[in-house]
């Protein structure tokens, strides 16, 4: 499956805004799109992995490069087709 990818920019926000932004996006999603979530908390590794595994979704990648965490969420599952 062939999606959009959109990059969210959650620098500088605090664990719960990222995923907050995360979720708001995904609310848009279609099944086969990614999400990029750019942040410098570190705990969008430990909130965004539980936000993928409550609504069925995947991290694809994790990474890291001076402070800032990039993870990749590919939609599996969105609001509207489970």
């Amino acid at each position: 499956m062939v999606g959009t990818k959109k990059v969210i920019d959650a620098k500088g926000l605090c664990c719960p805004a990222p995923v907050v932004k995360m979720a708001k996006e995904w609310q848009k999603a279609k099944r086969g799109d990614t999400l990029e979530v750019v942040s410098t908390d570190p705990e969008i590794k430990i909130n965004a992995k539980a936000w993928a595994e409550c609504t069925g979704n995947k991290i694809v990648k994790v990474a890291e490069n001076k402070g800032t965490i990039t993870i990749t969420i590919k939609i599996m599952h969105t609001q509207t087709n489970g």
